[in-house]
């Protein structure tokens, strides 16, 4: 007399929804970095007489760092990458600094500053 057993796989409806939930946790902390980057960059500043210190995030001009401020998502075979970043061509200048300037870092600290949420973020999705 034998047992018998249906063993019922959901691989690949499992793999579907992990993926899905791992997308929007990296859509969230896109958005969450992203919204720290620019609160970093709205202290105002529209004349420029009074300038950031080095050291500090970069004060808002003309508002076009700001502006340029996105993320984006892109899902992998077996990762998803989430890149935040500004689009103007001064924010690396800013970011890192040149041989005449010192940084004013404003991504590095946003991460920084959200980096105990960016697990939970995920996990939520």
């Amino acid at each position: 007399m034998g047992v018998k057993f249906t063993l019922d796989w959901y691989g690949s409806q499992i793999q579907k929804q992990v993926t899905t939930t791992v997308i929007a946790g990296g859509e969230a902390v896109g958005q969450r970095v992203s919204q720290e980057a620019k609160r970093l960059v709205s202290r105002p500043n529209p004349t420029g007489a009074s300038p950031s210190a080095p050291g500090e995030p970069p004060k808002r001009v003309t508002g076009a760092l700001l502006d340029s401020i996105d993320y984006q998502v892109e899902p992998g075979r077996d990762q998803v990458a989430v890149y935040v970043g500004a689009a103007v061509q001064h924010a690396l200048y800013l970011e890192f600094g040149t041989s005449k300037m010192a940084a004013r870092p404003f991504m590095r600290p946003a991460v920084s500053n959200v980096s105990r949420q960016i697990v939970g973020l995920f996990a939520k999705g």
